[in-house]
């Protein structure tokens, strides 16, 4: 018996549908962030954190703030977590605090 082989014909780099170079994730992150800032609902939630500090809160820091809430309700869930653990979310949550500082 003789082994038989398929060849495929593989187009060119010019004919491939993705052509153009992957973009960072660091960018596409950003571009994603940039996005979410411009939503209705983000710019009305950073008017009223605006009215109940009584500054003015930027989109960016409205969802820092969002994050830190995430955070600290997370931390404070009443469930049976391990130490480490719960030592994770007490570091998590630290670190979202310290990011809503004004800048």
């Amino acid at each position: 018996m003789s082994k038989r082989t398929l060849l495929l014909p593989v187009p060119p780099m010019s004919m491939r549908h993705n052509s153009t170079p992957a973009a960072s994730p660091a960018r596409n992150l950003s571009e994603k962030l940039a996005r979410l800032e411009a939503t209705a609902c983000v710019r009305r939630l950073s008017a009223l954190y605006s009215r109940l500090l009584e500054e003015d809160v930027s989109p960016c820091r409205t969802l820092r703030l969002l994050h830190a809430q995430c955070a600290i309700a997370c931390l404070l869930l009443p469930l049976p977590l391990p130490l480490g653990m719960r030592a994770a979310c007490l570091a998590w949550s630290a670190l979202a605090a310290w990011q809503c500082r004004p800048s």
